[in-house]
């Protein structure tokens, strides 16, 4: 009870913290904040030189807040591995208790133990939805969906679009098959696997920007890398080499959060 008590002051202090420091920012709009003063001006003027990008939102993205874009994957990456964590804890504390007092068998006069046979036991992840509806929808709209992804990841450097979205589209594609053939889905990655995958992603993001570290320039310094290309192709060639983490990245953590919660509900169907 402590504990509970302690946590919920520790969640009041940071809350309250919080709103406090949000009270310092500059109101929405305000021509007079650091960002509308030259910040932006410069942003405007001069990311396509320095970022060799036409699109400012992705030069933006990618260039000039690139610590930014790299701190967020790997919030998503640790939120998908912590989701993915306790699921499989509180499955595993549940497995115990069910094969120690689930089932009871009176055998002369006395109750017995047993464990549940859970081979006999179907869940969720047995008993896909779909339809000849829903199956001929989603092959037709999942490969060009999956198009489109690898459009915006290609194109992310040049234009709207980038890792994050392209991510997202891809999952939909494996996410839909999971949920309609379950155990048959033709793209199946374990839970595990697919953290696993999502932490590269992260980690090749990182990894982009050693690669200019090592070569004498600053970390996430595109233009250092050490390609024998032009500046200009440098650049492009480094924020896709991000894009493409960013999007194994948040493709895997979505697949992992869906496989924890199917694999999660298939043993609660169990009960």
């Amino acid at each position: 009870m402590k504990y509970k008590i302690l946590t919920l002051v520790v969640l009041i202090i940071l809350c309250g913290a919080f709103c406090a420091g949000t009270a310092y920012l500059p109101e929405i709009g305000d021509p007079q904040s650091v960002p509308n003063n030259h910040i932006s001006d410069y942003y405007i003027e001069h990311s396509e030189e320095d970022t060799a990008s036409p699109n400012i939102v992705s030069g933006t993205l990618a260039d000039y807040r690139g610590y930014d874009t790299m701190y967020e994957t790997s919030v998503m990456f640790v939120s998908g591995l912590v989701v993915t964590l306790l699921l499989a804890v509180n499955q595993k504390k549940d497995q115990q208790k069910k094969r120690k007092y689930d089932v009871t068998e009176k055998v002369m006069g006395a109750e017995l133990l047993r464990p549940v046979e859970t081979s006999k036991l179907k869940g969720i992840m047995n008993h896909p939805f779909g339809g000849i509806i829903i199956d001929v929808s989603a092959r037709l709209i999942v490969p060009f969906s999956m198009m489109y992804a690898m459009y915006v990841l290609a194109a992310g450097e040049a234009s709207p679009g980038g890792g994050f979205q392209a991510g997202a589209v891809l999952a939909l594609g494996m996410v839909l098959g999971r949920l309609m053939k379950g155990e048959k889905a033709s793209f199946k990655i374990p839970g595990a696997v697919a953290v696993l995958l999502a932490g590269i992603g992260a980690f090749f993001y990182v990894f982009t920007g050693w690669l200019s570290l090592f070569n004498g320039g600053m970390f996430l310094e595109y233009g250092a890398m050490p390609f024998p290309i032009s500046y200009h192709h440098l650049h492009e060639a480094g924020i896709f080499m991000i894009e493409a983490g960013v999007t194994l990245c948040v493709m895997m953590t979505i697949v992992g959060i869906m496989e924890a919660l199917l694999k999660r509900e298939d043993f609660e169907e169990k009960d």
